[in-house]
């Protein structure tokens, strides 16, 4: 007996194909590390890289908060900074790129919108959007003196010396946020600007915009900088894969 399918039958599958199709347009692009990458022993998620005493452990599947889909909007990695150098290490979103073979780089999105001039202690943040409980862990680490009224009262280190608010950085980076980003999670696990003194270090998140699709590979590129003259005193590599 001949049976006709019915409309359910065909309508069916071929709405999964079409789920299928357009969950993999919209899928992220994950950051994965490279196979000549140092890894970390007995752990072989973290990529590692250490120069001029400067060591960073890299992980780029470390995301768990809010949003769970942060993936598909950008990339967050969460970095160690370990500062076995003589030298205080400053720490500055400018001075963390993602590069790729061609030499495009992509800067780290600073998390926190601060406003003000260059002039030490005159930028301020948005008063609507506090720091409640800072989340990134530290040893040896001070801030940089604009993020005061951020983390105050949780927060009481703050570095001395004379160093400046790069406002152009913050214009040009912070309005590529889209939407609701970024949450008070992502701020509250961002690593913050200041500097390493030696023997410290700094763990939390760094913020890179979503990979395009002809990308490949990128190396995450760090500047190592004396946080009390700015005088460059190395880079550390990371090297990671684009799926």
């Amino acid at each position: 007996m001949h049976k006709t399918a019915s409309p359910n039958s065909t309508f069916l599958p071929l709405l999964a194909v079409l789920a299928a199709a357009l969950f993999a347009g919209c899928a992220a692009r994950q950051l994965a590390t490279a196979p000549e990458a140092q890894l970390v022993r007995g752990n072989p998620g973290p990529a590692a890289a250490e120069s001029a005493g400067v060591r960073l452990t890299v992980e780029s599947d470390a995301w768990s908060g809010e949003p769970p889909t942060l993936k598909q909007k950008i990339s967050p990695l969460r970095v160690t900074i370990e500062n076995r150098s003589s030298q205080p290490l400053r720490i500055r979103y400018n001075e963390f790129k993602l590069e790729t073979p061609s030499g495009d780089q992509f800067a780290a999105i600073p998390p926190l919108e601060i406003e003000g001039s260059a002039i030490e202690g005159s930028a301020q943040m948005h008063a609507d959007r506090p720091i409640y409980v800072p989340r990134f862990t530290y040893s040896r680490f001070s801030l940089a003196p604009w993020y005061f009224k951020y983390y105050f009262p949780y927060f009481i280190e703050f570095w001395p010396w004379h160093t400046a608010f790069d406002r152009a950085y913050y214009d040009r980076y912070y309005p590529s946020w889209e939407g609701e980003l970024p949450t008070r999670d992502m701020r509250e696990r961002a690593i913050p600007e200041g500097v390493i003194e030696p023997d410290g270090r700094v763990s939390g998140f760094l913020y890179f915009r979503r990979m395009p699709e002809d990308i490949k590979r990128v190396t995450l590129r760090a500047d190592l900088m004396n946080g009390v003259d700015g005088n460059r005193f190395g880079e550390v590599h990371v090297p990671f894969e684009a799926g």
